[in-house]
Parts: structure tokens; sequence; C-alpha cells
């Protein structure tokens, strides 16, 4: 068992670069991480798929929750489809939740 706690970050990516995204994860991360937790990279990239298929990247974000230990919400998360469905799987499945607001 590792003593790594991974911490999974919901937040709206419609209109942004996965730089962009990777940079607002590693922000939220950093006001909330503590010595042995560990930012999962979640951006989902699968050159196969068609950027626009919204529900390819959603059931790939849940399979990337399903290895979190916890989740951190971004201010915004209401704001955006994929983050809301990611709401309910946490609550859904008593994922430890902390949020940015």
């Amino acid at each position: 068992m590792s003593d790594t706690f991974k911490i999974f970050v919901s937040l709206p990516m419609r209109g942004l670069e996965v730089d962009q995204i990777r940079d607002r994860q590693q922000e939220i991360f950093s006001k909330f991480a503590m010595p042995n937790w560990e930012l999962m990279d979640t951006v989902a990239v699968d050159p196969n798929a068609e950027p626009d298929n919204d529900l390819w990247y959603l059931g790939r974000s849940i399979q990337m929750l399903g290895n979190a230990d916890a989740i951190i919400f971004a201010n915004d998360w209401r704001s955006a489809r994929g983050c809301i469905v990611e709401h309910l799987v946490t609550t859904s499945y008593s994922i430890p939740a902390l949020y940015e607001e």
C-alpha cells in the first residue's frame, strides 16, 4: 500500500489548452497540498478521439476519479457539465472532497 494520497482536481476545461489546464490544476492543488499528496495528471489525451467528443473525455475522467483518494473542486465547478457529473460521482461513491471556494 502506498503512502501517497492521490488528488484529482476537477475544473472547467472548455476553451483551455492542455498546458493551461495543467497550470490551473497545479494552482488549485497547491492551495491544499500536504507532503504526501500527489496531483493526478487527469488531462485525457487520445489521438484517436474526436476533439469534441465530450462523453469520451468525461468517461475517461470518471475512470481516473476511481483511482483518486480525494478530489478538489475548482471554485467555478458548477459552470461545467463534466464537473457536475464528477461531483455526482464523488458524492455517490463517498470520495472525500475539498472545495476551492
